[in-house]
């Protein structure tokens, strides 16, 4: 296939790269050591990434580094996943052990980690014609089917507070803790300094994202529903291409036992969403091709709104309890806003969304 390169890409790839600072290139030099990956030749910033994520040369080759936000318990979680999916022969990235048989090398405070380097292209850069972009999606979609199949019978032991604890129908964080955070936020939003953009979408929305919560009496022990270790951010920026070879899935960083629909609904707005309505072409797209390797049941289908709007309040509250109770978020809360008019779509065209995964009942 012809690709045609976005302008924002192009001048993304002629951008100076930022390499990290004295201090930050000595920590660099230290997780070389501690995974004995030779010398470092050269690093840069990995693309599209928020997060501290270096590509780097070395005598031995190119590699991924990745500084963590996430616990020990976490990257133990992560590790179990990968090394699931190697065994299965499902392509997603190696996280490679350091010299003292750990996924993770913990420097000043903050755990490493490093990944074999993929080499790849994410179709989400270049310009496709209308009918070979929506060959591109269904192929997401097909790859998110056989990617829910390899993980079908992983049961990971390591702990993972956002996802359900293995043979429980009980979350290892369960809804009193969201609730609580709500009402400890309340009373931040009346202060007169709380003047802020994410004060104001937090005062507008707060009232619809604790109304959300109570989904969870609709959701909640309800043993008909799909469970397996989702991906939990399946989107175009995670899946690279490759020449002759099956997509290869990235950053498993949010994946966790937990329930599958919300996966695939969540990957379907990932694809589909443009501006602030649903593609209904690319949503069809995609589930069309996830039908023709995934499966589910006729609960999951029916449940999928609710379901989505439950676990996405939850994640908006974390976010809101790590801004006014934690650490502050940066910038505007225009990623949050985009997520509650997930639901709001969710909550008003609920069929809509699931057009498409008819095919895939059992």
């Amino acid at each position: 296939m012809i690709r045609i390169p976005k302008p924002s890409y192009i001048l993304s790839q002629l951008s100076q790269s930022q390499r990290p600072d004295a201090g930050l290139h000595q920590v660099l030099t230290r997780v070389t050591e501690a995974y004995q990956l030779g010398e470092i030749w050269a690093y840069r910033r990995a693309p599209h990434s928020t997060s501290l994520n270096f590509i780097a040369t070395t005598s031995q080759g190119k590699f991924l580094f990745r500084r963590h936000r996430l616990s020990e318990d976490a990257v133990a979680h992560e590790y179990q996943v990968l090394e699931h999916l190697r065994r299965c022969g499902f392509p997603a990235p190696r996280m490679l052990m350091n010299s003292a048989g750990q996924a993770w090398s913990a420097f000043d405070g903050a755990l490493y980690s490093v990944y074999e380097y993929v080499e790849g292209y994410c179709p989400a850069n270049f310009l496709w014609w209308s009918a070979t972009w929506r060959s591109i999606i269904t192929q997401y979609g097909r790859t998110l089917g056989r990617y829910h199949r390899a993980v079908a019978d992983l049961v990971p032991s390591a702990y993972k507070w956002s996802g359900y604890r293995p043979a429980e129908h009980r979350r290892w964080c369960e809804g009193e803790w969201f609730r609580q955070a709500l009402a400890q936020i309340r009373p931040l939003l009346q202060r007169p300094t709380a003047t802020s953009p994410i004060d104001d979408f937090a005062r507008s929305r707060i009232d619809a994202i604790d109304r959300m919560l109570r989904l969870e009496s609709v959701v909640e022990g309800r043993s008909d529903l799909s469970r397996l270790v989702i991906h939990g951010d399946y989107s175009p920026w995670n899946v690279l291409f490759r020449p002759g070879a099956p997509p290869f899935v990235l950053d498993f960083n949010e994946a966790r036992l937990d329930l599958k629909v919300y996966d695939i609904v969540l990957a379907t707005f990932w694809f589909a969403w443009r501006g602030n309505h649903l593609d209904q072409d690319r949503a069809l797209a995609f589930q069309a091709g996830y039908c023709e390797t995934g499966q589910l049941h006729e609960a999951d289908v029916s449940l999928a709104g609710p379901v989505f709007q439950w676990i996405m309040a939850r994640s908006l509250v974390e976010r809101l309890h790590t801004h006014y109770l934690g650490q502050r978020l940066r910038g505007s809360p225009a990623g949050m806003e985009k997520q509650y008019q997930m639901c709001v779509f969710v909550e008003q065209q609920p069929q809509q969304l699931v057009a498409g995964l008819k095919e895939a009942i059992l």
